[in-house]
């Protein structure tokens, strides 16, 4: 696999402390930042912290201590050979129901460094993606061979929620290895009550001593069951998208009649799910690369502490430790490969879906620009017929103007003798006045309309569209814009065009 992971080497970021010893935990300033932090911690009154004290002469006893007096006491009055805690959370978004106080005495009786503020800091509130890389095993040696290590792996898990039935779940491990006498510890810090984790490791351990088996034993036992829904989370998300996927390929994007469809109306239904899918897999690329670099760190700390006689005549063991770790490796290694493709296909069908309704808007702007095109060439043959309508009322209506003034006093349908129809003979002043009138009339119709006619001949043209063409922005997808603008400057053209000018699109 080729990945910037390949290029670590034996030994990198593992401290060799020689006999120099580290400053009390509870002054360095990366623990005050972890004490200072809100929702990490929890009251007094919520205390609850679960300890197995396993020695050979005592077997084997677990205790729950439920305030800070009480695990003050325990963890200073007794050195076990190997002593587990485990912190739990209520839920993923609550304090680790362990105060403050009680966090700085486990610390000082145990000389932890501050770098154990690295997983602390991740609890009490849901996991950020952002600090998904955090979490690679750290392991520090000191000159009496014993081993102090420590990271961070989230794992996917199943629930009953409705919607996202799999959850990122976070588990905090530290482990103190002392290879001659006592004083070995574990610390584990969990998401929620009764995690899978901690159940393996409790039933484990209830008729034997650890000190009786290889100190792998339990960071193998939590590889394992962070490992087990990895292939089926990742199942799901393949088929989520394959569902998404097979509804881009079969829409018919680019035809107008389409332009009811709810997947044309409502395009977030699907470009939310896809960019969504791509952030989640963004974060698990991440989130894998640390636990593949956390497997590499535990077989070379396996390696170191063998070479240093850890467990002398345990070669099988070693092997198998080995053995082990690197299948985990190849498995992590298997699931990131998966989770790039996944990734990749997302952004090119994100990119698909972007283009199909960017051809989905051309159709809809081109059947716009149809429709404004027929309106306008209606309106135009319209205002062709108004014209004539004025042309002829221009005509008669002097005379009726006359004829109304005038009144019917010209005309005698019955003579003075009894006779027929006749003509006054001041007739004449009838015709001396409308036709003057008439004339005046259109002459200054005609002339009104010819000086508008040379006055918009003088003004530049608002734009040289000439026929209607509708590009499509592939860089931005701001198709409607562009539709919009121009639409209003053929519309202006239209309207200042005159009648006779043939209209083409």
């Amino acid at each position: 696999m080729s990945s910037h992971l390949d290029e670590e080497t034996p030994g990198q970021e593992v401290d060799d402390l020689g006999d120099d010893k580290s400053p009390p935990a509870t002054s360095d300033r990366n623990l005050s930042r972890l004490f200072d932090l809100p929702r990490v911690f929890c009251s007094p009154d919520h205390v609850q912290v679960d300890i197995c004290d396993i020695a050979a002469t005592t077997g084997n006893k677990w205790h729950t201590l439920k305030n800070d007096k009480e695990l003050g006491e325990h963890i200073h009055n007794s050195n076990p050979d190997v002593r587990i805690i485990s912190i739990i959370s209520d839920r993923t978004d609550k304090p680790l129901r362990i105060t403050k106080s009680s966090a700085k005495a486990i610390f000082d009786r145990y000389t932890i460094g501050p770098e154990i503020s690295d997983i602390f800091c991740s609890f009490g509130r849901k996991p950020r993606k952002s600090e998904a890389g955090l979490g690679s095993m750290k392991a520090k040696y000191t000159a009496d061979g014993s081993c102090d290590m420590q990271y961070l792996l989230g794992y996917i898990e199943e629930t009953d929620r409705p919607g996202d039935k799999w959850v990122m779940r976070l588990v905090g491990v530290f482990h103190r290895f002392v290879p001659n006498g006592p004083g070995s510890l574990w610390i584990f810090l969990h998401a929620y009550p009764n995690t899978r984790v901690m159940e393996r490791v409790k039933a484990s351990i209830p008729d034997r001593s650890l000190r009786q088996q290889h100190w792998s034993f339990i960071h193998s036992l939590v590889l394992s069951t962070c490992l087990e829904n990895w292939r089926w989370y990742l199942r799901s998300l393949n088929d989520e998208f394959e569902e998404i996927s097979n509804l881009m390929l079969t829409h018919e994007f680019s035809s107008s009649k389409n332009l009811g469809d709810p997947l044309v109306k409502d395009p977030l239904s699907v470009l939310t799910p896809l960019r969504f899918l791509g952030d989640k897999a963004l974060s698990l690329a991440t989130q894998l690369r640390s636990s593949i670099a956390t497997v590499r760190k535990l077989r070379e700390a396996s390696k170191t502490l063998h070479n240093q006689g850890d467990f002398a005549g345990s070669d099988t063991v070693f092997q198998r430790i080995c053995d082990e770790t690197i299948n985990c490796e190849i498995e992590l290694e298997g699931h990131l490969e998966d989770v790039k493709l996944l990734q990749e296909r997302a952004r090119e069908t994100l990119g698909l879906v972007s283009l199909a309704l960017n051809l989905q808007n051309q159709a809809m702007v081109v059947n716009i620009n149809q429709g404004i095109l027929s309106l306008t060439q209606d309106t135009v043959d319209d205002s062709a017929t108004v014209r004539v309508v004025t042309i002829v009322t221009l005509i008669y209506v002097p005379a009726s103007f006359v004829s109304s003034i005038l009144g019917m006093n010209l005309f005698a349908f019955q003579g003075p003798s009894g006779g027929g129809f006749t003509v006054s003979r001041q007739f004449w002043v009838f015709i001396a006045l409308t036709v003057p009138l008439m004339i005046l009339t259109v002459g200054s119709w005609y002339l009104f309309t010819n000086k508008r006619k040379k006055e918009k001949e003088r003004q530049p043209p608002a734009t040289a569209i000439a026929n209607v063409t509708v590009n499509v922005d592939e860089e931005t997808g701001n198709l409607g814009a562009v539709a919009e603008a121009k639409a209003g400057a053929l519309a202006r053209i239209l309207y200042r065009a005159p009648a006779r000018r043939r209209v083409t699109a």
